[in-house]
């Protein structure tokens, strides 16, 4: 049988995932716009339902809880049926959840909802964070900001569409409704228009791509470690669960602190959320940073950023133009650098062959703490204040994970571009038995944990 796919070649796959993108934006917008639309409607809920702050909160963010339980399962899923199949199914499990949860008669049948939502969205993200990270191998810091530039769109068209959506029917209902109905529609547009060849990847694939960067010196993964569990992958899940209630406190209660407690009407907050959204579409050149800098200065230096952020946010002025120029700020940092990059180094931290495992390790590390991040918010607000649970969650939460960042390994990532052919120089300057990754990138002595990640390694590697 003749393969009827293209030849993967370096200079192919820029075209291939412009191609991706193109095809599989639909899908991926459908979730990006729950998480715009719902914190828009959780006041109206909450007034429906007669609901509590931290409650509310909950309803907000529990959806998370339902993609972290998903995502190992959905990494498992992975290896053994299609890419494409499992983007469909978990579309369409997200689509039939949000219609439920439109009709859901109390705060427990809608907790449930959300919750099976956030398994679809889990199997779909899980899925798509692998194949941009196969379409661009060599800078997946790159590939996933790509895909993050969708939800930049939808930050733009969710809170324009909801409000006008509450406006014309007059019930938090019809949101969901709408949302529901894309869904299906964009499942059904996957299933037909999609070719196999652009989702699925084989291992030959990898290997091709693989050699052709090896032989330019295009990308450097000597010092990886073959397992999945290694000194990056703890500390980027450890610092993963303190990030992401930083990053889903953020975005799930900041338009009801808008409209509480500075008395913002509805529309002005979807305008401010509107904009502020656009930051995701910096995310390409934000997952740049890393292919091109020190990934640890990078992640550490937007950690620090999203704490002034934070305090500027909640204990700043209350004016239109300050919140809006601080939003957009927020949006910027956490969508466009924070989640891009996070995502992006973990897959560094492993071989290409383990990619799959750790997409799915970081979709539980930054989705299952945020489930509770909207309630952590509320609880925080009835003890203190809005502005004392925003520097607390925010602020503080923001400056411990900068501190976990920085026990981040450089010298143990696959790098690519300019940092791989930097780390090729210094091998050939270097004299003979000296390390390149620990004459420059680090004079640390390995601990036990750094000296049990090699252990079990090759003692060279040629791929192709």
């Amino acid at each position: 049988m003749t393969d009827t796919r293209p030849a993967v070649t370096r200079r192919a796959v820029p075209s291939r995932l412009i191609l991706l993108l193109g095809a599989l934006m639909l899908a991926y917008m459908v979730n990006s716009l729950n998480k715009i639309v719902f914190p828009l409607v959780v006041d109206d809920i909450r007034v429906h339902f007669d609901l509590t702050l931290g409650q509310a909160g909950l309803q907000s963010t529990i959806f998370a809880l339902g993609v972290g339980l998903a995502g190992i399962p959905g990494g498992f899923l992975l290896s053994r049926f299609k890419r494409k199949t499992i983007i469909v199914v978990g579309t369409l499990t997200f689509s039939v959840a949000t219609v439920l949860t439109a009709f859901g008669i109390g705060f427990w049948s809608m907790l449930v909802t959300q919750t099976i939502a956030g398994v679809g969205e889990a199997l779909q993200v899980t899925a798509l964070l692998v194949v941009a990270a196969a379409a661009l191998p060599n800078t997946p810091s790159a590939a996933v900001g790509s895909l993050n530039v969708v939800y930049g769109i939808s930050a733009i068209i969710g809170p324009v569409v909801a409000t006008q959506l509450l406006s014309t029917f007059g019930t938090w209902r019809a949101p969901l409704i709408a949302l529901a109905i894309v869904g299906v529609l964009a499942a059904i547009l996957v299933t037909l228009l999609v070719p196999t060849w652009l989702t699925e990847r084989n291992e030959d694939d990898d290997r091709e791509v693989a050699a052709a960067a090896v032989e330019t010196e295009d990308v450097s993964d000597a010092n990886v470690p073959d397992g999945l569990w290694n000194h990056n992958t703890r500390v980027l899940v450890g610092v993963g669960v303190i990030a992401s209630i930083v990053s889903f406190g953020y975005f799930g209660m900041y338009p009801t602190f808008l409209k509480e407690h500075h008395g913002f009407s509805t529309s002005t907050v979807g305008i401010i959320v509107s904009i502020a959204g656009t930051g995701a579409l910096l995310s390409i050149l934000g997952g740049f940073l890393t292919d091109r800098f020190d990934p640890r200065a990078v992640l550490v230096g937007s950690q620090l950023a999203m704490a002034a952020i934070g305090a500027a946010l909640y204990a700043g002025p209350g004016s239109f133009a300050w919140q809006l120029a601080w939003a957009i700020a927020g949006g910027v940092v956490s969508n466009g650098i924070i989640f891009v990059n996070m995502s992006a180094v973990l897959l560094k931290s492993v071989t290409p062959a383990r990619a799959a495992q750790a997409a799915g390790l970081f979709v539980v590390c930054w989705f299952t703490p945020g489930a509770i991040s909207g309630y952590i918010f509320g609880e925080l607000v009835d003890l203190t204040s809005w502005s004392g649970a925003g520097l607390i969650q925010l602020t503080l939460g923001s400056l411990v994970a900068a501190a976990g960042f920085a026990l981040l390994r450089p010298d143990r990532l696959r790098v690519s571009g300019p940092l791989a052919r930097k780390r090729a120089a210094r091998a050939v300057t270097l004299p003979d038995g000296a390390s390149a990754a620990g004459s420059h990138e680090s004079t640390e002595v390995p601990s036990s944990d750094e000296a049990a990640d090699h252990r079990d390694e090759e003692p060279a590697r040629v791929v192709g």
